[in-house]
């Protein structure tokens, strides 16, 4: 089987070339770009010919969870490692629910980052233990992938802001958008994601990293 292409994301600069050394190194991997935020890596993705990222959930602009769910809709067949500061819990919850093929946390050993890598490579997923791909499991992350809620850029603007608690009026000014738009957006987010106040729309902000609590 011949070497997997890898693009590495994240801000660090120190994270992204400890990664690299360490995939090349032991031979685990080709990486064959880097970038330092979701939207550089979304557009690397398209041209670089990857077969997997490896990028962390906490982004500026948009989250890893985010840049999941775009990369697996909008590049066939990508498989994506996140890498995030919680070392389990609803963080693997939500990574599956995205399309990750794997969670791993940030303070995780060599040992743990090079299983993943090699398990997912092989069309695996890696979620703190490796698991081999079966017929029942590829048909169920289908399923969860269709499920799962698709939130626009400007709608995960819209409660960004709502979550900063910022006005209608305010929202508006920011995006550059009418108040009737930024209502418009806010009824149909309340709609999809079945939230009925503000502090849910909050606690939904903070869950998917729109915001830093």
């Amino acid at each position: 089987m011949s070497m997997a292409r890898v693009l590495i994301i994240d801000a660090d600069h120190l994270a992204v070339t400890g990664l690299r050394d360490l995939l090349e190194a032991r031979n685990a991997a080709k990486v064959c770009a880097e970038a330092a935020d979701a939207e550089e890596g979304l557009a690397l993705l398209k041209r670089s010919k990857a077969d997997m990222a490896i990028c962390s959930v906490n982004l500026a602009g948009m989250t890893g969870l985010e840049f999941t769910r775009r990369a697996v809709a909008e590049v066939p067949g990508i498989k994506i490692l996140l890498r995030g500061i919680h070392s389990a819990g609803h963080m693997v919850d939500e990574s599956r629910s995205a399309g990750a093929a794997g969670y791993i946390s940030k303070s995780a050993g060599i040992g743990t980052i090079l299983k993943a890598v090699s398990t997912i490579a092989r069309g695996g997923t890696f979620f703190g233990a490796p698991l081999l791909p079966s017929k029942h499991d590829e048909n169920a992350r289908t399923s969860r992938r269709s499920r799962a809620v698709q939130v626009t850029p400007r709608e995960r603007d819209v409660v960004r802001l709502i979550a900063e608690g910022k006005t209608s009026k305010e929202i508006g000014t920011i995006l550059g958008i009418s108040v009737k738009t930024v209502e418009t957006h806010r009824s149909n987010l309340m709609r999809k994601l079945r939230l009925h106040s503000v502090s849910e729309t909050v606690r939904y902000a903070i869950r998917h990293h729109y915001v830093v609590p």
